[in-house]
């Protein structure tokens, strides 16, 4: 009768306590820091020149320029859609797009354009007075 009590007694606190995992030893840690909030905040660009023009007086002309950095409170990839500084352009208008992500997907985008412009005089401005 005796094993027979402290069987009862046994499934009595099996059913009556809590199922957190103290009978076995395996009782979670509860964090009391809660998540960080989302990131709605997409990355910041500096130097982010343009639309200037660059004279040339041949078919084609060597562009430099800074290329412009993000930064944001979290890690964030680069990519450059276009020619590196320091490429060769013929006349024209042209741009480069660098966009910034950050692990949340938030986005910014800095373009740079410029015009290549020939200030060579064109053959009819030329006049002769003999």
């Amino acid at each position: 009768m005796k094993f027979h009590g402290l069987l009862i007694t046994v499934c009595i606190l099996l059913c009556l306590c809590p199922t957190d995992g103290w009978l076995w030893g395996t009782r979670r840690r509860r964090s009391s820091a809660q998540a960080p909030p989302a990131d709605t905040t997409p990355p910041t660009f500096t130097n982010c020149r343009s639309h200037w023009t660059v004279p040339i007086t041949t078919i084609s002309t060597v562009v430099t320029w800074t290329e412009p950095t993000a930064t944001d409170d979290r890690p964030i990839r680069m990519h450059r859609s276009g020619p590196a500084p320091g490429s060769t352009f013929t006349e024209g208008h042209h741009a480069v797009i660098y966009t910034a992500q950050d692990l949340s997907g938030n986005k910014a985008t800095c373009r740079i354009e410029f015009t290549v412009k020939n200030v060579q005089p064109s053959d009819s401005a030329l006049v002769s007075y003999n």
